[in-house]
This record gives structure tokens, sequence and C-alpha cells, in this order.
């Protein structure tokens, strides 16, 4: 169920399922800002939903996550997340190369208290959440 939406830019989905959020992305080149102002409002959903599980769709995603964003990540928004109880990220690989290492990148910013894992699709992910929480 898409809960909110940035018109061709990401929507978020809620899998009550496997008590996730799904934030599907069109693209990650966006400005800091709009990229802040999306991820504290996912974040909120998630936090209200109480949930660990974050899977990020990045499967038809193009373009990348700028330096910028990936140092906010770093900074602010990965503590903040973990603060709220978001302990998974689960990223679906994207089939554009550009991509996949711009999510190499910023997973490599997420630090200490966090599972990051890679999936062929969101099967998979879920599959992967129902049998490790």
């Amino acid at each position: 169920m898409v809960v909110k939406e940035y018109p061709s830019l990401t929507k978020l989905h809620w899998e009550e399922d496997v008590k996730a959020v799904i934030a599907e992305w069109t693209t990650f080149s966006i400005k800091l800002e709009q990229f802040k102002e999306i991820l504290d409002a996912y974040l909120s959903f998630a936090a209200e939903k109480k949930i660990s599980n974050w899977i990020v769709d990045s499967g038809s995603t193009v373009g990348f996550v700028s330096d910028e964003i990936n140092t906010w990540l770093q900074a602010e928004w990965f503590p903040l997340a973990l603060q709220k109880g978001i302990t998974k990220f689960i990223t679906i690989v994207p089939k554009s190369a550009i991509t996949q290492l711009s999510n190499d990148a910023w997973q490599a910013t997420v630090g200490e208290g966090f599972t990051v894992l890679n999936v062929a699709n969101l099967e998979e992910a879920k599959k992967w959440i129902k049998e490790n929480g």
C-alpha cells in the first residue's frame, strides 16, 4: 500500500505482512533539501509503525546519491534512524551499474548497529525479513 508519494522521485509503501516500509526510488539525482524532506517524512511514518526493517527498492532507480547527501546520511540521518528503531536496510539491487555504485557508497556510510543486505527482488527481501525478523 502506497502511503506517501513524491511524483517522479519516490514512493513509500507499507508492507503489513512483514512489518516493513519500502522506499521505492525512481531517481537518486535530487537535491539535498528535497532528499532530507523525503527521508524525514518516511522515517516519521516508520517510527509511528515501530518497525526495524527498511527496504530500499532501487531496482529501477537511475542516477546516484551525491557526496553531499551521503555526508548528511552518515552524520545525521542514520544515527536518527537507529534512535527511531530502524536496524535493517535491505536493498533491492538496481539494474544500473552507476546506481549500484551509488548504493555501495551510501551503504558504506551506514555505521554501527545496522544490518545491510542486498537482494535481487522484493520477494527475496520479504523472505529474508520473515526468516530473520
